[in-house]
């Protein structure tokens, strides 16, 4: 093994959720996967990883998931997967003990598990001196995730190929936005399996960016398209009701996040916002929230 050094030992890290501004499914690979065209946008509402290290002579990874998160299997949690992973690139032998605190709703089109996975990969190579170069994380991103390596950088950024391939955007987006949550959880593979290409979009422009950098959220109605809404609507009826109630609420933009369940509407108005909070009742929950813009460069600037 080699040398071991620790630079932090017990440290809290903040792991950002993302909503889909536009998601655009514009092919299928030979392999299954489907490729789209999507924005990625951070933000402000998040989990906690909590890292305790130790350095010891064998690899030993603990996870330990908060009440709020449906009881899981450690092998099968995103954080020891992440942190396995990044143990044996950088052949270093730790007991590594994270703690997870979710407040990002599971299976709602938010990417939590994605950004709990980035910020393990961050956080273990934060405290080792950085042995790893962004390259070599992304590498290591990929292979848990096609969206995991976008929340290495945060912010936000245009998404291609199956979501891993990026391009960082300057825009610096100051709306708020509301995110309501059913308790209501959507498989990502079902949500793919029951999508259908629909001809009348092929010839659609998805240059997203290019509508976020030279339009307003008002008129991104009518450019910014989820393509997986036709068919998780037509299956859960409640979400196309819930998107139309965040328009009557005073929304100048909403969408279905992901695959869902999430739906969220942009305002550019904050009073607005919050009295539209008014609108929306227990069991759904909602969470008014802003554009974040945190990853590697945020946390290498940490003293």
């Amino acid at each position: 093994m080699a040398e071991l050094i620790l630079r932090k030992t017990k440290f809290t890290l903040p792991s950002y959720a993302k909503i889909n501004l536009g998601l655009h499914i514009t092919g299928k690979k030979p392999d299954g996967y489907h490729e789209l065209a999507t924005i990625f946008q951070q933000v402000s509402l998040h989990d906690l990883l909590t890292f305790e290290l130790l350095q010891t002579k064998a690899i030993d990874i603990k996870v330990n998931v908060s009440e709020l998160a449906d009881p899981i299997d450690n092998e099968n949690n995103l954080v020891y997967k992440a942190a396995k992973l990044f143990l044996k690139e950088t052949k270093k032998s730790l007991t590594a003990s994270i703690k997870l605190e979710k407040k990002i709703p599971i299976g709602a089109g938010l990417g939590g598990g994605s950004s709990n996975a980035a910020v393990t990969l961050l956080g273990l190579n934060y405290a080792l001196g950085a042995p790893l170069s962004i390259k070599t994380l992304q590498k290591l991103a990929t292979q848990l995730g096609a969206d995991v390596s976008f929340f290495l950088y945060g912010g936000i950024a245009y998404a291609t190929g199956i979501g891993d391939r990026l391009e960082l955007l300057q825009n610096k987006f100051r709306f708020t936005i509301l995110l309501l949550c059913p308790n209501l959880s959507i498989s990502t593979k079902w949500a793919y399996s029951n999508f259908r290409f629909d001809a009348s979009a092929n010839n659609r422009d998805h240059a997203l960016n290019d509508h976020i950098k030279n339009t307003t959220p008002f008129f991104w109605r009518d450019k910014l398209f989820n393509d997986f809404e036709k068919s998780v609507f037509s299956e859960y009826p409640l979400l196309e009701n819930l998107k139309q109630s965040l328009y009557a609420s005073g929304a100048e933009y909403a969408s279905l996040s992901g695959s869902g369940s999430t739906l969220y509407g942009i305002f550019t108005d904050r009073e607005t916002a919050k009295d539209a909070c008014a609108d929306f009742r227990s069991p759904l929950q909602y969470f008014m929230v802003e554009p974040t813009y945190w990853g590697l460069r945020e946390l290498e600037s940490r003293n």
